[in-house]
């Protein structure tokens, strides 16, 4: 690369890391152009690309900085995790695979390989990763936090509060670790522990839907239901869309024998999330409870058309269908 074209790509990259992403395009596009065998200039247009949620075109540009530049393993990680990104998964994890065989200690290469691996539900491949970055870099809080989270999924409640409360130890005031390190709280049984939590959560940033969901979740487990009636409400005026809180909502409703109140809130949670399943689930619910077979049956027939694998709407349409039937067996009917 000669001295104006390096130049002008660390003008570029002025621009990138300062966040004028257009100004950083079109430099690099210049170089690009002028310069079709510029590996870093592909590259680096590349990362920008990813960066903005291009990744058809990072990937083929990572593509050419990789072949101009085989050595270079930043390029072949981020390849890997372009190619991720658009869904070519073995060809991603090999990439990634390929980088730690030429550089075992390439945090961001075990990182991608631990997300991925995660997502696809193999923990033991992505806890390995984390042990290999928490190996590298002992004050990795995302490393722990992320050991948190699959500690979690796989029940093992004592070990995800200790990665937890690790991450946090490192970065006290990240909202993940404070929320994940409360849920795992709460899902282990010490709701106690969990309340406090979401409370502090709460008071520093009070439209944290999220916290305000898993609290009212809290107090439902308590059986404090006026309680997890209010945290539910609040979160359905934050996001009227989370439809997660007005199903929860609906069903503490329910059980506090406000079926009248739970058909309105079941209605219009249909009505915001027309596409989400539970929210058809929890008003094919209601209306089973209100004695209105066939309209349950419509509602539990669309959950079922959205998701064909949810358990929930199959024992409701089943009921409703007995129903059905023990209606059209009576005398008279």
């Amino acid at each position: 690369m000669d001295d104006s074209a390096s130049a002008t790509l660390e003008e570029g990259h002025e621009h990138h890391r300062a966040g004028r992403l257009k100004e950083a395009h079109d430099v690099y596009k210049v170089v690009v152009t002028n310069e079709p065998e510029n590996a870093a200039a592909h590259y680096l247009l590349g990362t920008l690309y990813m960066q903005g949620g291009n990744n058809e075109l990072a990937v083929d540009l990572l593509a050419k900085a990789v072949d101009l530049e085989g050595g270079n393993q930043e390029y072949r990680c981020n390849l890997g995790t372009a190619l991720l990104q658009v869904g070519r998964l073995e060809e991603g994890l090999g990439l990634l695979k390929e980088t730690l065989e030429a550089e075992p200690d390439h945090l961001l290469a075990h990182t991608n390989l631990a997300h991925a691996y995660a997502e696809s539900g193999d923990t033991v491949l992505a806890e390995n990763h984390l042990k290999a970055i928490i190996r590298i870099d002992s004050r990795n809080a995302r490393a722990y936090g992320d050991m948190g989270v699959i500690m979690a999924k796989r029940g093992a409640f004592d070990r995800a509060l200790e990665n937890f409360r690790r991450a946090l130890d490192l970065q006290p005031g990240d909202p993940d670790f404070q929320i994940n390190l409360a849920n795992a709280l709460l899902e282990s049984g010490d709701i106690d522990a969990a309340i406090p939590r979401y409370e502090r959560l709460l008071k520093e940033g009070p439209r944290s839907v999220l916290a305000r969901f898993h609290l009212g979740v809290a107090h439902e487990r308590k059986r404090d239901f006026e309680e997890a009636i209010a945290h539910f409400r609040q979160a359905t005026e934050i996001n009227p869309e989370f439809a997660e809180a007005r199903v929860n909502l609906v069903s503490v409703l329910i059980q506090t024998d406000r079926v009248k109140e739970a058909e309105t809130e079941a209605r219009e949670g249909v009505r915001q999330t027309p596409e989400n399943a539970l929210a058809h689930t929890a008003l094919a619910n209601v209306l089973l409870q209100l004695e209105q077979p066939q309209e349950a049956l419509d509602a539990a027939d669309r959950a079922i058309a959205i998701d064909a694998s949810l358990e929930k709407a199959a024992e409701i349409r089943a009921r409703t269908l007995a129903a059905l039937d023990a209606a059209a067996a009576e005398p008279g009917a």
